[in-house]
């Protein structure tokens, strides 16, 4: 019995067709998936460079306000040669006060004499409170480098409220240990600049807390 020379050319044109279609699809299918991959690691590289950019000005924003805070340092630590450490002057609050309004991310300026006790403040509450406990204080108890700007660790200042401790060493009237000049910044502040980089739904910018002596 002898098939059929059109119904063989037939089937053999269907098959081929069918493996040319099914070679397109593979085809078809591997350009989608490279151009996924494609489209996707551009979106990353976008993002990453967008959030690298985020980051560094979020950098500068902090650096400035560490910067603007040490220069108040500097200005109280010599202003406190002009003032009476045992009776500081209404003129001294009022610098801090000054100061301190112009730096949102301070929440207080100190002067506290060698014996750890607040003089002057920013905040009026704060004058005549005894800091000689923190660690902040303890740590700088005693040195003659008035020109070292200390950062403390994460401290507990207020129940559930972490803070960050700037300080500089005051001379005393004959040279030595004075007492410091400090700055408490502000975790709120700093919180909000960090959150300022969030763009999308699922990101999150906090401010880490760690645990410094109190």
């Amino acid at each position: 019995m002898h098939s059929d020379p059109t119904l063989v050319e037939t089937h053999r044109r269907v098959r081929h067709e069918a493996w040319a279609w099914l070679l397109s699809m593979v085809v078809l299918a591997a350009l989608l998936l490279w151009w996924a991959l494609a489209s996707r690691a551009n979106t990353e590289s976008r993002e990453r460079d967008r959030l690298a950019v985020q980051v560094r000005a979020v950098e500068q924003n902090l650096a400035r306000n560490i910067q603007g805070a040490q220069a108040a340092l500097q200005f109280l630590r010599d202003e406190t040669a002009r003032e009476s450490a045992a009776h500081p002057v209404a003129s001294f609050t009022a610098h801090m006060q000054a100061l301190r309004s112009a730096m949102p991310g301070v929440r207080s300026l100190q002067w506290l004499d060698a014996s750890g006790n607040v003089l002057a403040s920013s905040r009026a509450e704060e004058v005549g409170q005894d800091q000689s406990a923190r660690a902040y204080f303890r740590a700088l108890r005693g040195s003659t480098e008035t020109s070292m700007l200390a950062v403390s660790e994460p401290h507990m200042g207020s129940p559930g409220v972490y803070s960050l401790q700037l300080s500089m060493v005051v001379p005393a009237p004959m040279g030595g240990w004075g007492g410091l000049v400090t700055a408490t910044l502000d975790p709120d502040f700093f919180g909000a600049v960090l959150s300022s980089v969030r763009y999308a739904d699922d990101m999150w910018a906090v401010v880490a807390h760690g645990r410094g002596g109190v």
